[in-house]
């Protein structure tokens, strides 16, 4: 039987949208013009959403809760696509006309076939029309190597983690340029490159490096400018921590640093031989709170965003007295300003 669903009042055709799974709300708003301004009239239960692209495909995810992700839609890029083939469509993505073979694999998610020349055509408008019909500002993960074929973004993302193999620092640069309005990024490969002081890096609202290496470690210490930095899986020499740790207290340093979490592959840390060397407080409960809450930071990699610094240590900064906790134990070391 054929259901009519613009036949239908507004607040059924309404609840019947919106309880559709996300990849047949995205199909049913190509039918047509009039099923289009019904489907991006609604507002729909988003919390995030996530572009991903790879040398193949260009795949489009989305978050109900901020932490499962689902794929949506994906596209394939192809060589060509026959013209005697089956299965043909012609969508039109805003105001550009598409031809795709479309098709859902084995979890139901719409797969659909372009030609690799409208690889950055699909990328923009995509971007353009999911985040126009989720009203998100999106996440981007990208692969190093695919610089060539990144097409310039549009969306406003804030956020991008670049994953893949390891990169000159100027080809990071360039990719991160194609984000004017980024504040938070990841690196995810074994990152040896040395920055310079106009690094956009540097510069970022928030840094995660998963495997940072020393050249690019001593540039984050010595010049970060950002709110929240956090580098794992590296080997760090009690001097570095010290040097850093100095540069704070004496305002040289840091003018905008929250929280540094260093992730440290030596075990274990010899972190008595820098508390030997710094002035360091006990915990006074009249100068600050016992727990540090983390509500901005991208990128949190703890199921918790509150931290119990009851037993941390303090140092204060010279000039504007600001406190800062520490916390170190075996694996990891965390700096967290005080407002």
């Amino acid at each position: 039987m054929v259901v009519k669903l613009l036949n239908f009042p507004y607040l059924i055709r309404k609840e019947i949208i919106k309880n559709m799974d996300f990849t047949s709300i995205v199909l049913l708003a190509e039918c047509s013009t009039r099923m289009a301004s019904v489907v991006y009239s609604l507002n729909y239960n988003v919390a995030e959403l996530r572009y991903i692209l790879s040398r193949k495909e260009f795949t489009v995810h989305v978050s109900t809760d901020g932490e499962t992700f689902d794929a949506v839609v994906s596209f394939e890029f192809v060589k060509e696509l026959l013209d005697d083939e089956d299965g043909f469509f012609t969508i039109q993505i805003l105001d550009q006309m598409i031809k795709v073979r479309i098709s859902r694999d084995i979890e139901g998610k719409c797969v659909m076939q372009v030609c690799r020349q409208s690889r950055k055509l699909i990328q923009r408008l995509i971007q353009e029309e999911f985040q126009t019909l989720f009203r998100r500002v999106p996440e981007f993960v990208i692969n190093t190597p695919l610089r060539p074929i990144l097409a310039r973004n549009f969306s406003n993302c804030e956020s991008v983690t670049m994953d893949g193999s390891t990169v000159k620092a100027d080809d990071v640069e360039e990719i991160l340029s194609q984000f004017p309005n980024l504040k938070n990024a990841r690196l995810c490969w074994p990152t040896w490159l040395s920055v310079n002081a106009d690094s956009k890096l540097l510069k970022l609202d928030s840094l995660v490096v998963e495997q940072c290496k020393t050249p690019l470690l001593r540039d984050l210490l010595r010049g970060f400018t950002g709110r929240h930095l956090i580098l794992k899986n590296l080997h760090l020499e009690v001097f570095e921590v010290e040097e850093f740790i100095k540069g704070w207290t004496s305002n040289e340093t840091f003018p905008n640093l929250e929280t540094i979490q260093i992730f440290t592959s030596i075990y274990p840390f010899e972190w008595e031989e820098i508390l030997d060397r710094i002035q360091t407080q006990t915990f006074d409960s009249s100068k600050r709170p016992a727990v540090y809450s983390i509500s901005s930071q991208k990128f949190m990699d703890c199921p918790n965003n509150d931290f119990d610094c009851s037993n941390w240590v303090d140092i204060e900064r010279e000039g504007d007295r600001k406190l800062a906790s520490i916390g170190a134990s075996s694996e990891v070391i965390r700096f967290f300003v005080w407002n």
